[in-house]
């Protein structure tokens, strides 16, 4: 995601299997950010359960159960290193209806002229982790 986007976020959405119990959510969110002269970028992740049924695109039905944001300060002597992110905040619990879904939605808010944020999806190869979302016991 770039400042600038038009939609400002990204999202992996899963098929809720069962309940999920008010209490602690663990996001994990490490990214990297990149750009030319870019230091700073600030994302919101949000924990959102989607009903079934929606559009393609449609989140007004969306139930926003937990959330953080986060400013990203990028290291300029490891400009491909992840820069970490994780945080245990508290949230609703979710209700098991078929077909709806889990959502961890990643927005972008803010941040330097041109400032990329990319998922780490290379683990501890960029010295970070992979996103995940960890539910509540």
């Amino acid at each position: 995601m770039s400042v600038g986007d038009a939609r400002g976020y990204l999202e992996a959405a899963y098929p809720l299997r069962g309940d999920v119990p008010q209490g602690a959510w663990g996001l994990v969110g490490d990214g990297i950010v990149f750009g030319t002269g870019a230091a700073r970028i600030t994302v919101r992740f949000e924990v959102r359960r989607r009903p079934a049924g929606g559009l393609p695109g449609d989140d007004s039905r969306d139930l926003l159960l937990a959330s953080a944001q986060h400013t990203f300060v990028r290291d300029t002597t490891k400009p491909f290193s992840a820069v970490p992110f994780s945080a245990t905040v508290p949230g609703l619990g979710a209700r098991f209806v078929t077909d709806d879904l889990l959502v961890y939605r990643f927005v972008l808010v803010s941040g330097d002229a041109g400032a990329l944020y990319v998922l780490n999806g290379d683990g501890q190869k960029t010295s970070g982790q992979i996103p995940r979302l960890d539910l509540p016991k």
